[in-house]
């Protein structure tokens, strides 16, 4: 195989990887004949830049997955009945990011070690997406009991889009930094799930 751009997509042997964002062509030969017909590869770039620095006191933040907060324990960022791709540890430069590929819907799980969020404010996830429109984002607390299905759940779930508040706009990072109120629970002592999901934004960055 072989690549007419080895910057978007690199060809060795018989495995083509993408590995920036453009398009290249992808033909092949037989020993020196050349084979009939051509891939081309429209790869999206990833976000150049890392997401905004978040400056909250850190006595104030349970963080999940940061490089400015300790992290507390999560269980899984691909709960076993989420609809999307593998997710991807991927940098940008010195700042960790989760890559959510194929996306539909994604399960992020932190059964084992729920969350007390009685006495915070926000939430707060910066989101990149190369495309889309959409993006949803959901909360569910397992009630006093901590377990699913105990009959004391509850859960909401907030859309974004380009004119709400705070804004979901692809090409940029979208800082969703919304109060925990704007999430209908009945309690918020036992958060267990963040889901995240979107119609259209298929590759994303958070």
């Amino acid at each position: 195989y072989f690549s007419s751009d080895e910057a978007v997509a690199t060809a060795e042997g018989s495995v083509i990887t993408a590995v920036g964002g453009g398009s290249a062509t992808v033909t092949a030969k037989l020993d020196t004949v050349a084979v009939a017909g051509a891939i081309t590869l429209n790869v999206l770039a990833p976000p150049s830049d890392p997401a905004p620095t978040p400056t909250y006191a850190a006595g104030d933040v349970v963080a999940l997955f940061s490089d400015a907060y300790l992290q507390v324990p999560v269980d899984t960022w691909r709960a076993v009945w989420s609809a999307c791709g593998p997710v991807e540890d991927f940098a940008i430069g010195d700042d960790g990011v989760k890559a959510y590929t194929g996306l539909v819907y994604a399960g992020i799980e932190f059964i084992t070690h729920q969350i007390n969020a009685t006495d915070m404010t926000h939430v707060r996830l910066d989101v990149w997406a190369p495309t889309g429109t959409i993006f949803r984002l959901k909360l569910v607390d397992f009630g006093a009991d901590g377990i699913f299905g105990g009959g004391n759940d509850s859960q909401w779930e907030l859309v974004f889009h380009g004119a709400s508040d705070p804004a979901f706009v692809a090409g940029q990072w979208s800082v969703l930094d919304v109060p925990l109120t704007r999430f209908n629970l009945n309690s918020r002592s036992h958060l267990a799930q963040i889901v995240i999901s979107s119609s259209d934004a298929r590759t994303v960055f958070v």
